[in-house]
């Protein structure tokens, strides 16, 4: 084993790493979110707590998820602060690249992502709608059923 392979063995370690401390803020990101959604917000805007959730798991900058989370001087708000502040102090040691300095993943957007931030609610049937608040519904309960894990 050569120096140069080592090196990159490494790396790759330091990249797990960073990713499991992403997974990690990411879900408190989530969970915090979760926990504010109330069923009438998901059955008006089905299709935004979709957007929303995937925006706290993808590579969003912090300040952007931070102002997802409601009331901004709540002790939620100031939690994921913390969380945020913790992250950025254990990933520094870990020479991670630029990108994870600015958010909690470094998952790529993708076109699940951008093809729900395209669609508008004029643009909505009234069956579609239906089933994009039963989709919701079922992702809130989801994510609820696993932090309990």
């Amino acid at each position: 084993m050569n120096l140069q392979n080592l090196y990159d063995r490494t790396k790759d370690l330091n990249y797990i790493e960073v990713e499991k401390l992403g997974a990690t803020l990411s879900a408190e990101f989530i969970m915090a979110y979760v926990n504010q959604t109330t069923d009438d917000e998901i059955n008006n805007h089905p299709v935004d707590f979709v957007v929303n959730i995937l925006k706290l798991s993808i590579g969003v900058p912090f300040e952007k998820k931070l102002d997802l989370i409601k009331d901004k001087n709540s002790v939620m708000k100031n939690h994921m602060t913390v969380a945020k502040d913790c992250y950025l102090d254990k990933i520094k040691d870990l020479n991670p690249p630029k990108e994870h300095h600015i958010s909690s993943s470094s998952v790529a957007a993708g076109g699940f992502y951008r093809s729900f931030g395209v669609i508008k609610y004029a643009d909505l049937s009234y069956i579609l709608k239906i089933e994009y608040i039963k989709f919701a519904t079922n992702l809130k309960h989801l994510i609820e059923c696993l932090s309990e894990l």
